[in-house]
């Protein structure tokens, strides 16, 4: 459709940073309420006409229909601040964060979905290599 349409498309890749933690500590009934809680974030974060979905264990993406990478910055940004303001008055004992890759997606020289995933797995994760060097932390 978006081809047809001639339309931008992008996707948002999402992966939960520390979820093996979680799990860890706390149970995986504990993590399973991570999970909701993320993805009840994604779903009042994200428009109606996106496509949300959780692929396997703590990743999850969205496909943006009609937006760019740009818009998806902006509505990634929202959900991330959703998340620091979950974190502030949660009790669970842990906070929820994500690290994210966007790519828009290309339409128009027909690359497979599952080749535009890979892609933006890479981000997503270069994304955390990234943020985990900032802080000084190494790989958890």
């Amino acid at each position: 459709m978006a081809e047809r349409e001639s339309k931008a498309c992008s996707l948002a890749f999402f992966g939960l940073d520390r979820f093996r933690a979680v799990n860890g500590s706390f149970g995986y009934a504990e993590g399973d309420k991570a999970l909701l809680s993320f993805a009840e974030q994604m779903r009042r974060t994200f428009r109606g006409a996106d496509i949300l979905a959780r692929l396997e264990g703590d990743k999850f993406v969205a496909l943006l229909y009609d937006c760019s990478s740009g818009p998806t910055h902006r509505i990634v940004e929202r959900l991330l601040a959703a998340l620091e303001r979950r974190n502030q008055f949660s009790k669970s004992g842990y906070a929820i964060t994500c690290s994210y890759g966007i790519l828009d997606v290309a339409v128009q020289n027909h690359a497979d979905i599952d080749t535009q995933l890979m892609q933006v797995d890479a981000l997503m994760r270069e994304n955390k290599r990234s943020r985990r060097a900032a802080q000084g932390l190494g790989r958890q």
